[in-house]
């Protein structure tokens, strides 16, 4: 299956931390979702949004095993569902992406996440905190 990332997760170091692979990708998009930080987390997320788009990483071919740990690291405040993505000029594929569910907003600010913000002040936390045994 293939897992459209935003956030965090469209870091291949992240994914390799969280997921326990490296993965074929693709640059991607998806129309009708924005991205918005978690309050008082280094976490983002997507909820439904018209007339917005997310940027991401579309990971290619991802197994079973790897949905079941992103699964968890989403846990039950996030949906996994299938996504249309855009990934270049007429060019689009499916994934499964995580969105989170609407009960749940109030946990996100306005605030769109900011990969160097991520990056100086939460990155190495996160990858010391969710790195799994890579063989």
């Amino acid at each position: 299956m293939n897992i459209f990332a935003y956030g965090s997760l469209s870091l291949p170091e992240v994914m390799l931390a969280v997921a326990g692979g490296r993965f074929s990708f693709l640059e991607g998009r998806v129309q009708g979702y924005a991205q918005l930080q978690w309050r008082d987390k280094e976490r983002t997320a997507m909820i439904p949004f018209p007339d917005i788009c997310t940027e991401g990483i579309v990971y290619l071919n991802v197994g079973k095993d790897v949905v079941k740990r992103l699964d968890a690291f989403f846990g039950e405040s996030f949906n996994r569902l299938e996504v249309n993505v855009e990934t270049g000029q007429d060019d689009w594929c499916e994934a499964e992406a995580y969105v989170l569910k609407l009960k749940e907003k109030k946990h996100l600010t306005a605030n769109a996440w900011d990969e160097d913000d991520f990056r100086q002040k939460h990155l190495a936390k996160l990858l010391k905190t969710y790195s799994v045994d890579v063989p």
